[in-house]
């Protein structure tokens, strides 16, 4: 008998991903097995947990096995297990194969692949299934999206036992282009990314969007088990696309997503309003890792020239930071073309955090002008005792999830720095941290780059 042990995990953009083959068919189908999972609640965070409905079938008995998802519980009647696929595709069936107890499956919703709200499936709920079985769910032709995922919710309640999950495979077409031997342009992620472009990265999103000019912002040792939202927002009618990559290089890509519309940012060097064009994407670092090296790379739908603000909620300070949070930003040729010298800015959520911001070098060390009397490049609080042009950001804000904002405040922290001809393929290296790490909380991040 199972004891009661919750396990709460954010559900989003998973981007530890699993190896998982795809399902062998040859009926000129994509077949493909889920390559990573998270879910509301785990039993454990081995056994039974949501990996473990990842990959081919592999319990073959019917019973209570730890090679298969369970929830922590069977009270909550709003439990849900999420899987990803690693290429994206017009489904056509969802296959669920279910190893103990079947029945509390109430209904699933496709994920689209390029961001944006879950399609509920119609006609889905699990009327009964034999034991171990498979319910077989067929998706409607009229789903005008390619998708990569599948929420499976679930009720227990009635059955009074758990409703344990093995695996779960995607069926459908392959996107235009692409034959059963998956995507021609990469067979292993959802976008391909090299740094050969003429201005920046290169990204090939797998829903068709392109640009050769990417900016990347490299967050290192990324925390596991939180979620976060990444948001890009054009300035003056620039339109920019997302991509946020794992330390493999997968990911996902977002264009013109719906919440991100509601998105604004007002910053002493930019007035980003609220636009359509605005990009973002939810995620999750659910690595097996207890840090991870997340990307996030924005570059110019078709290549297009302008200027963006890019947000990260969901950053925290912790006594268990060491040193503080690095972020590399990536110098670009397209960076440095622009005229626009990029400013990064650190907004608390709390009262109780003093921002600070240090440029570093490899080793943590803090850098600082040439000269035994050089000053730092760091800011605790903008416009007062900063390097550089600084402002005080009392009358600033950012746009947060929820429809909220965070309104700066005189102890925030913001640095500009200029890029100059020849920097190209060198990073700025940015430490988030509180002044004489005394202060912790809640805190997101914006970076103003231009690209030309």
């Amino acid at each position: 008998m199972k004891l009661k042990r919750w396990f709460s995990l954010g559900i989003g953009v998973v981007l530890m991903l699993a190896a998982a083959p795809a399902a062998a068919q040859d009926d000129g189908l994509a077949h493909q097995w889920a390559s990573s999972a998270s879910a509301t609640s785990e039993y454990s965070s081995t056994d039974y947990n949501a990996m473990q409905a990842t990959g081919e079938p592999n319990t073959a008995n019917c019973g209570d096995h730890v090679t298969a998802w369970a929830s922590a519980g069977i009270q909550n009647p709003n439990e849900a297990l999420t899987v990803y696929f690693d290429n994206a595709v017009w489904a056509t069936q969802v296959n669920i194969y279910q190893s103990y107890t079947p029945g509390g499956i109430k209904g699933i919703a496709l994920l689209p692949a390029a961001g944006g709200d879950p399609i509920d499936v119609p006609n889905s709920a699990d009327s009964g299934t034999d034991c171990p079985g498979i319910l077989s769910i067929d998706v409607p032709t009229d789903i005008s999206s390619t998708v990569n995922g599948v929420i499976i919710y679930l009720d227990q309640r009635k059955l009074g036992t758990w409703n344990e999950i093995d695996a779960v495979e995607l069926v459908g077409n392959w996107p235009s282009g692409e034959d059963a031997t998956g995507p021609s342009n990469d067979t292993s992620s959802q976008q391909t990314t090299d740094n050969s472009g003429p201005s920046g990265m290169s990204v090939t999103c797998d829903n068709g969007a392109t640009f050769d000019n990417g900016v990347e912002v490299r967050v290192i040792n990324m925390r596991a088990g939180y979620t976060y939202t990444a948001t890009a927002i054009g300035i003056n009618g620039f339109d920019p696309v997302l991509a946020v990559l794992n330390s493999a290089g997968r990911g996902l890509c977002s264009d013109d997503d719906g919440y991100a519309a509601q998105y604004s940012a007002s910053l002493p060097d930019a007035e980003a309003p609220a636009n359509g064009s605005s990009a973002q994407v939810y995620f999750a670092n659910n690595s097996s890792k207890a840090f991870q090296t997340i990307s996030l790379v924005v570059g110019g739908l078709n290549n297009a020239k302008g200027e963006f603000v890019l947000i990260l909620e969901g950053m925290a300070l912790t006594t268990a930071d060491g040193s503080g949070d690095p972020f590399s930003l990536a110098i670009t040729p397209g960076m440095i073309a622009s005229g626009v010298s990029p400013s990064v800015y650190m907004f608390t959520l709390n009262t109780g955090l003093d921002p600070f911001i240090a440029m570093i070098d490899s080793d943590y060390n803090f850098l600082k002008e040439s000269g035994s009397k050089g000053n730092y490049y760091a800011c605790d609080n903008a416009g007062y005792s900063c390097w550089g042009e600084s402002y005080d950001l009392s009358n600033y804000y950012i746009s947060r999830s929820g429809g909220r904002g965070i309104s700066g405040v005189d102890y925030d922290a913001m640095l500009k720095v200029p890029v100059q001809a020849g920097q190209e393929g060198s990073f700025y290296n940015f430490l988030m941290r509180s002044a004489g790490m005394k202060s912790f909380g809640d805190y997101s991040v914006a970076f103003h780059v231009g690209i030309g």
